[in-house]
């Protein structure tokens, strides 16, 4: 099983099921409408290969986000790939602090646009503190790259898996 969490419309085939707040006319095994702070309504522990998990981090509450990348580990079989990308404040900070962005463009990156309910952000996120989450949940990191202000973290759940 490949999971695709806060698809919004980045819609994935190849075996994934792609999971978002919204309802969406697609099949069930290709789309289900849920909750993707915790997937125990999805699928068992150590049943899923790939979780990407692109630009949704910052759509959940601060005080979940532990929890919830928990809960993603632990579903993760062993060998299998956790991908997020989000928000490095670290760099939104520097670049403004270097006069490279503009107040209104910081509320919108921070914020998010806030078109609708779904597009408010909820959560400040480093990629030093996901990295040392990602540590403590003992997972290894294998790729780690910035696009600009957006970090992305590939990494394993390796075979020797302990929560610390």
């Amino acid at each position: 099983m490949k999971l695709n969490l806060g698809c919004g419309n980045d819609i994935r085939s190849h075996g994934y099921i792609n999971i978002d707040i919204e309802e969406k006319s697609l099949p069930p095994e290709m789309y289900r409408m849920g909750d993707v702070t915790c997937l125990d309504w999805l699928c068992e522990k150590e049943e899923v290969e790939d979780i990407l998990a692109i630009d949704i981090l910052q759509h959940i509450r601060h005080s979940l986000i532990s929890d919830t990348v928990r809960n993603w580990v632990e579903k993760l079989r062993i060998g299998g790939t956790l991908k997020i990308s989000f928000i490095d404040l670290d760099s939104v900070v520097k670049d403004f602090s270097n006069e490279k962005v503009s107040i209104e463009a910081i509320n919108s990156i921070l914020y998010g646009r806030q078109e609708n309910d779904n597009d408010t952000h909820r959560s400040i996120l480093s990629c030093c503190s996901m990295l040392l989450l990602l540590g403590g949940l003992n997972m290894k990191i294998s790729r780690q790259l910035y696009d600009g202000h957006v970090v992305h973290i590939e990494a394993e759940k390796p075979n020797a898996y302990t929560v610390q």
